[in-house]
């Protein structure tokens, strides 16, 4: 998950960009957290909190992701 999250935050100024280099600084200025990455947390707080009951997931999920932004 950390993979995932850092991944987004380091490709966030090439999200609209199409660069296709693999040559480049791995953080700078432009490198930002998107809804990506506010997502994958809110998924992974409401999984947490379900405890192993999953009926109320989606309700849960809605929850996190109104809390995180």
């Amino acid at each position: 998950m950390l993979g995932a999250i850092i991944g987004d935050i380091v490709g966030s100024r090439f999200e609209f960009n199409n660069h296709k280099s693999k040559e480049f600084e791995f953080m700078t200025q432009q490198c930002e957290v998107t809804d990506d990455s506010i997502m994958t947390l809110a998924i992974a707080d409401a999984i947490m909190a379900c405890q192993g009951d999953f009926t109320e997931l989606g309700q849960k999920v809605v929850s996190s992701m109104q809390r995180l932004g």
